[in-house]
């Protein structure tokens, strides 16, 4: 179910939860100073090289670190300074550190919308 697709070419579920696992991977290191590499191949910047099939092993490993990539994002948002909430977090674009948190949060809960939305396509397609 991870790599089903609607239609060739439109994202899959693991499309869309590595490229969430990028973004907060982004903001975890801004906000906590770290510089963690993300642990898959980018096929352009935020989004993995498509996959249409995963073994066991492969998708394991990369739940995995969706997992750790979150709880290093909880962490440093957690132990993040209230009082630098307002101050840039980034030289390049200027924004804030809550700018990121909040942006982040937002950009998630979009796209796991998308990806409930394609279990249940992906549900409905097997049943046929």
């Amino acid at each position: 179910m991870a790599v089903w697709r609607p239609y060739p070419g439109m994202l899959s579920i693991r499309d869309i939860a590595l490229h969430i696992t990028f973004f907060e991977n982004v903001v975890a290191n801004r906000i906590s100073g770290m510089d963690l590499p993300v642990q898959f191949e980018l096929r352009r910047r935020g989004w993995p090289v498509v996959c249409d099939t995963v073994d066991d092993a492969q998708w394991k490993s990369e739940k995995n670190f969706m997992r750790e990539t979150h709880e290093h994002l909880v962490e440093a948002v957690r132990s993040f300074d209230p009082q630098k909430l307002d101050q840039s977090a980034s030289e390049k674009t200027g924004r804030s550190a809550i700018e990121f948190i909040h942006g982040v949060a937002e950009h998630t809960l979009y796209h796991t919308a998308q990806m409930k939305m394609l279990k249940m396509l992906a549900k409905q397609a097997v049943k046929k």
